[in-house]
């Protein structure tokens, strides 16, 4: 894994003038500790700059060195990710006459783009990454984002030019770029902790969408999709064929990301999907799986006993990380290198088991992605049950009233079924885990803020659903533009960077997510419930009350450390230093920690509200 960065100018202007290469790429460090590289071209039509940061994993010689170059020097490339076909891909150039230098997937994107065409080449390659390629002859920059966008890939124009790198905080760089504070983006991180789709904390720098393509020249910059997970396929396999064909796919998934040329580890939560994950590792490696887990005090959150019973099972070499109360000076630095406010406090933990494996390691598995594809979350049983009474919304007021007089489960379920059945499906994408809009239209006056989930998340269910298709396929669809891509993917991505970690996720298979798109409900929910596929497959590895659990999450005592050591903290970072950026009420935010110290649970607002004034007193906006 490694950062990339390069900035294209077809006017006379110098956009890094001086040294000011040195501050764009700083940040980038940690991406590629092993090799830094650049390249600089100019003629009387363009100026090109450049950048790469290498965590050296395929192809450690110099040869694999970036900014890579064709043999002609017409084809230069930065890369960041990995191409897991490349091997066959290598094949079918050398069969077509092209000749290597090295034995790195970079030197097959050059050659397949001259002999493919970089639209075609989009559709061969398998992997995950971020790439920017300028082609001499054409005068074309490309950039391109692998299909899940596991890989950061941020741009912004300027008159006629464009800069382009991994990390957001290479753009304040740019003296000509005059950033301003994107109030849509900043709301939506109050609300679901990231910022959302193409949207950054600057309204000047953007995303590059997943799975999307984008050609720069002379002419302007054009974006284009070039792949899409198809939810209107229904598979028709029997139940028995459904896990068998999925299992195949999994353990073919884990195959591919186990292609390397240093050792690969796991992340082992506990959970299902990282168990799924190390059983399939094990399966594949001839040697005992190295695998890594965070354990804590509080057995609420702790699954270490779990990850303990893979690890004997699988005969694993398990490292078991102790995590208490966290250093807060480290807190900060955390906070910092993702750049802009990110507020997912699982970022911790996760920060701190890439740290502990890359002592050793340089690539770890993880399973990210499981409870997307398969329907893991309890808010997929609910909409799932949604399905089935969508239709009597007009039932409310007689649910509301049962409920009252006899107050059982089955009655509070169908009254919030009920409820939901009448409001707009795009609510469904809201993770209520945060402020509410009543709680935003108290905490801030900037109206942008305020509806930013409500105009985010209405626009993702009008683009990515589809009216034939049930409540429960297009939530599904809508995760991967939400909560997928937004947080859990940069969580994974910011964090192991930090460690100069290389983190892969076998369930964010090209294949295998296919597959599951094709699952119907009965698939997902009848055997067991939600992820019924993979708790089928689970239960040939494991015992049946491990599989059957409640589902944990992987945080932090956050609460606990709100009315401890984190409170002075607090308190210095946001109440007495009070930023000027957005309007925010501070005497309703006091109210809140008070609230908190008493017992009521308001941990995630005031985290949030510490990370936002933590990046706006790094930033100095």
């Amino acid at each position: 894994m490694c950062g990339i960065a390069g900035v294209i100018n077809f006017s006379t202007e110098e956009l890094l003038p001086g040294n000011r290469h040195m501050q764009f790429t700083k940040c980038l460090q940690y991406r590629g500790p092993d090799d830094q590289g650049d390249w600089q071209y100019r003629d009387d039509k363009v100026n090109v700059s450049l950048f790469h940061a290498r965590l050296s994993i395929i192809d450690l010689q110099p040869t694999g060195h970036q900014p890579m170059l064709d043999r002609e020097e017409e084809i230069a490339i930065v890369f960041n990710g990995e191409i897991y076909n490349y091997k066959l891909l290598r094949e079918q150039l050398l069969q077509a006459g092209f000749s290597f230098q090295s034995s790195s997937d970079t030197e097959v994107l050059i050659h397949g783009y001259r002999y493919w065409g970089f639209e075609k080449l989009m559709q061969l390659i398998d992997g995950m990454f971020a790439i920017m390629l300028f082609d001499k002859r054409t005068h074309q920059t490309w950039l391109a984002r692998d299909r899940f966008g596991k890989k950061p890939l941020l741009y912004a124009r300027t008159k006629e030019g464009l800069i382009v790198s991994s990390d957001v905080r290479s753009f304040q760089a740019i003296p000509s770029l005059s950033l301003t504070i994107n109030y849509h983006s900043l709301g939506y991180f109050l609300y679901e902790f990231s910022s959302p789709g193409e949207h950054t904390i600057w309204n000047e720098v953007k995303k590059l969408p997943a799975g999307y393509f984008a050609k720069f020249d002379a002419s302007g910059l054009t974006k284009q999709q070039y792949w899409k997970l198809d939810f209107s396929s229904s598979n028709n396999l029997p139940w028995t064929d459904t896990v068998e064909r999925a299992e195949e796919l999994l353990r073919e998934a884990v195959r591919k990301r186990l292609v390397a040329d240093v050792p690969v580890s796991a992340q082992l939560s506990g959970g299902i999907d990282s168990s799924l994950v190390v059983a399939m590792m094990a399966g594949l490696q001839s040697g005992p799986v190295k695998t890594y887990n965070v354990s804590f005090d509080d057995e609420s959150i702790d699954e270490s006993k779990y990850a303990k019973l893979v690890a004997e099972r699988f005969g694993t070499d398990h490292t078991e990380i102790k995590l208490s109360q966290m250093d807060l000076g480290l807190i900060d630095d955390i906070i910092a290198e993702y750049g802009e406010p990110f507020a997912d406090t699982s970022m911790l933990p996760t920060y701190l088991v890439c740290k502990e494996i890359s002592k050793t390691e340089k690539v770890v598995c993880g399973g990210d992605g499981g409870d997307e594809l398969f329907a893991g979350y309890h808010i997929n049983h609910f909409v799932n049950k949604l399905d089935s009474v969508k239709h009597l919304g007009f039932l409310k007021p007689f649910a509301h009233a049962a409920a009252r007089i006899a107050p059982s489960y089955r009655l509070r379920l169908l009254k919030q079924l009920l409820d939901a059945a009448r409001k707009d499906d795009y609510m469904l994408l809201h993770r209520n885990m945060s402020f509410s809009i009543a709680d935003m239209s108290r905490l801030t006056t900037c109206t942008e803020a305020v509806n930013a989930t409500t105009v985010e998340h209405r626009a993702i269910w009008d683009n990515a659903s589809k009216k034939e298709e049930s409540l429960s396929k297009n939530l599904l669809a809508t995760f991967l533009h939400t909560r997928l891509v937004n947080d859990y993917l940069v969580k994974v991505d910011r964090a192991s960077m930090f460690a100069s970690l290389e983190m892969r996720s076998p369930f964010l298979d090209r294949d295998l997510a296919s597959f599951a798109a094709t699952l119907t409900r009965n698939d997902l929910f009848a055997a067991h419930g939600t992820k019924s596929v993979l708790k089928a497959i689970a239960e040939k590895y494991f015992p049946k009350n491990f599989v059957h659990r409640h589902k944990m999450g992987f945080g932090v005592p956050m609460a606990q450390w709100f009315r401890q050591d984190l409170e002075k903290k607090f308190r210095e970072r946001v109440l007495e230093g009070k930023q000027k950026y957005i309007d925010l009420d501070y005497t309703l935010i006091a109210q809140l920690l008070a609230k908190h110290k008493s017992g009521e649970d308001h941990a995630e607002k005031l985290w949030a509200l510490y990370v936002f004034h933590t990046w706006a007193q790094e930033n100095k906006f």
